[in-house]
């Protein structure tokens, strides 16, 4: 399949049943929500103005806690090829495309090899959980388990689950379709799922090595 086939296929009419299409019913219900209007725009204009007028110094309500306050990020600083956030925060790349999955892997190249592609992480970061290592729910692995991750608290140290999905043909192979079974490989192998060890250290995540880090892609044996 070529990127044209995949790109072009969002207006396509998929509901063939006779039920009425969801443009209809939202235009519908479009009138009786101008009802609600100007009670939604109160709202709305309350909740943008209360980071200033916390800041100004008025009295919040009873419980009510004051919305974080940051430096405005320009609509066009957010066009570059790199992300724009606000000068007061910052930003780490964590685990990007091609990075080995374990240390000593293999490293990036571009067009990738589909040997190498098994062993790195995948394109197209999607969904993602992230399952704590706490050691005091460590009672059933072995004493070394349990020495190795005594002391650190299941929010800094964890399992990353990561869905791998959407690359298209001219980012992963450089064309816009596959012309031979390695390109095919590469394209599966650059999907599926990653799973690494994270861990945060002195205030940064890394990756660490992991003997349960591994990638699941179409071509992963699986016994049922």
């Amino acid at each position: 399949m070529t990127d044209d086939l995949q790109y072009n296929n969002d207006n396509d009419i998929t509901n063939h049943s006779g039920n009425r299409p969801f443009e209809e019913v939202l235009q519908s219900s479009l009138g009786r929500r101008q009802v609600l209007k100007g009670g939604m725009g109160l709202a709305a204009a309350s909740f943008v103005a209360a980071p200033s007028l916390a800041s100004a110094g008025h009295r919040l309500w009873p419980g009510q806690r004051p919305l974080i306050d940051f430096t405005p990020v320009a609509l066009a600083d957010g066009n570059g090829p790199m992300p724009a956030i606000s000068a007061d925060y910052q930003y780490d790349v964590l685990i990007p495309w091609g990075e080995p999955l374990e240390p000593g892997g293999p490293a990036f190249s571009w067009p990738p090899n589909a040997a190498d592609q098994a062993r790195q992480i995948g394109i197209g970061h999607d969904g993602m959980a992230f399952f704590p290592i706490d050691h005091k729910e460590c009672e059933s692995f072995n004493d070394k388990f349990k020495r190795h991750h005594r002391g650190r608290r299941g929010n800094q140290h964890g399992m990353l689950a990561i869905n791998h999905e959407f690359g298209g043909n001219s980012h992963v192979l450089g064309k816009s379709s596959p012309e031979s079974l390695e390109d095919v490989r590469v394209s599966q192998h650059a999907h599926g799922v990653s799973i690494v060890e994270i861990m945060n250290k002195r205030g940064r995540w890394q990756q660490v090595k992991s003997k349960n880090a591994r990638r699941i892609h179409v071509n992963t044996p699986v016994t049922f």
